[in-house]
């Protein structure tokens, strides 16, 4: 995967625009849209799910489970031990 597209996939999860995202990485805003709308749609690269709410490390996932949350034990217990008022108990 090229360098851009985590790049482009971190600045569009924080909310910036496409043409932000295109000046940053010096990328066309339609290959930008195409990759973004691509993960979006469930496309190409569906290992790539979501970013760990600790760290910011883009979290990879197989297909013959649930979807991950956390990078790992460590951060997910710091999360649900900072949030309480989100634990289902």
């Amino acid at each position: 995967m090229p360098a851009w597209h985590e790049c482009a996939e971190r600045m569009w999860a924080t909310g910036a625009t496409l043409r932000q995202i295109a000046e940053a990485t010096d990328i066309a805003v339609s290959t930008i849209r195409r990759h973004l709308l691509t993960l979006e749609r469930g496309g190409k690269d569906p290992a790539t799910i979501g970013w760990c709410p600790v760290c910011g490390q883009p979290l990879r996932q197989g297909t013959s489970r649930a979807g991950q949350r956390f990078c790992c034990t460590a951060h997910r217990r710091t999360w649900w031990a900072n949030h309480p008022e989100h634990c289902p108990r």
